[in-house]
């Protein structure tokens, strides 16, 4: 079969994650007889402007077997301009028109990432009841609390024909890499420490007159957290990584404010592997052998836990707390908007370097879950493509 797989592959290295899991389990449960092409979804954003969900994407997606869309957080209710309020503008007429099955893998449906438009609401209604009505397309969500926003806004009965799935990212199987960022040979404790430069209007307070922290705090926090951290354990390296190019800033603001010497001779910074690129497995190995993940990026958690290694996701965004909800690990979050972040997150890391082993377990029974669900998901995928 030939597939076309419209997703992000441009986007941070999470998406890599994504697809690179999903398409493994693909194989894995369904064989090896399909052909995939990708097509970036990038390219119909109006800050691309380069394609149009229109008769010539109709046409193109017609010479394909099958079409998946996703994973991806593209459902998000926000986009005025569109005929479905999310970023997939695509109109049912042409939807009609689409001959290859459709299957909206894993996506996001979000109410909180901008202001929400009532009409937004209205027009996905339209959209999301024809999809999961529609006998030759399969719609999933992934686990971060997408199905109880559809129930909210659509009720009870089509939303039970919706399959919340684990995110892709939770069964990558990265390659093995030799990291200059990781000293050889020397018995240290490892922390990854991943930090978020984007999305500031949502992650921090513009004044703080909210009551949550402002970036400028946040910043301070998060080195004061450092500072005390690599006093106190003197075996204790960490190693900062970024998702995309624009979380450098925040990654060199932070160390700025570091002391000195703790940057100088502790703390290294890993390459940013962006992108189509390169496929990301670089810095998923990196997760996989250091003793503990700090992380403020929902994949930088789910990939960690994905290679085993004990998570402390540090949290402002409410998908990120309501994917620890579902796999029933609130624990092991710090909010990291509210006040008093430094003690929090150094009482977090105390308590996570003394149950590294029960964290680790934690991971793998967690996996042994998700992969039954998983094995769910892809029956049903089977069932539509056989049907």
């Amino acid at each position: 079969m030939k597939v076309l797989h419209l997703a992000s592959f441009n986007g941070n290295i999470g998406d890599h994650a994504n697809h690179s899991g999903f398409r493994r389990c693909f194989s894995m449960y369904l064989g090896e007889g399909f052909e995939f092409d990708k097509l970036e979804i990038r390219e119909f954003y109006r800050s691309w402007g380069i394609r149009r969900f229109d008769s010539t994407f109709v046409d193109y997606v017609n010479q394909y077997d099958l079409l998946i869309i996703g994973g991806g957080n593209y459902f998000e209710l926000c986009w005025d301009y569109s005929q479905t309020g999310t970023t997939i503008d695509l109109s049912i007429d042409l939807l009609k028109q689409i001959k290859p099955k459709i299957i909206f893998n894993g996506m996001g449906i979000d109410d909180k990432n901008g202001t929400i438009n009532p009409d937004n609401i209205k027009k996905f209604k339209i959209f999301f009841d024809y999809i999961v009505n529609s006998n030759k397309i399969l719609l999933s969500v992934r686990n971060d609390g997408s199905k109880e926003i559809a129930q909210k806004y659509y009720g009870k009965k089509n939303n039970e024909k919706i399959l919340r799935i684990p995110d892709g990212g939770f069964f990558v199987k990265p390659k093995e890499y030799e990291h200059v960022e990781i000293p050889q040979g020397k018995k240290l404790k490892l922390i990854a420490i991943n930090l978020a430069g984007d999305s500031e209007n949502i992650r921090f307070s513009k004044d703080g007159g909210d009551g949550r922290l402002t970036k400028i705090q946040f910043v301070n926090e998060c080195a004061d957290s450092i500072n005390e951290i690599l006093s106190k354990y003197k075996e204790i390296n960490l190693v900062m990584t970024a998702h995309i190019v624009k979380d450098y800033e925040i990654i060199v603001a932070v160390l700025n404010k570091v002391k000195d010497f703790y940057v100088r001779t502790r703390i290294t910074i890993a390459p940013c592997v962006n992108g189509d690129i390169t496929d990301g497995d670089y810095i998923f190995d990196i997760y996989r052998k250091v003793d503990l993940v700090i992380g403020m990026r929902y994949h930088a958690n789910i990939c960690a836990i994905a290679v085993g290694t004990p998570t402390i996701g540090i949290v402002n965004f409410s998908k990120h707390k309501e994917l620890y909800r579902d796999i029933s690990m609130e624990d092991r979050i710090v909010a990291s908007d509210e006040k008093d972040f430094t003690k929090r997150l150094v009482n977090k890391i105390d308590l996570s370097i003394s149950n590294l082993s029960k964290m680790k377990q934690e991971n793998k029974d967690l996996l042994f879950k998700l992969t039954i669900e998983n094995e769910l998901y892809f029956k049903k995928i089977k069932e539509l493509l056989n049907d």
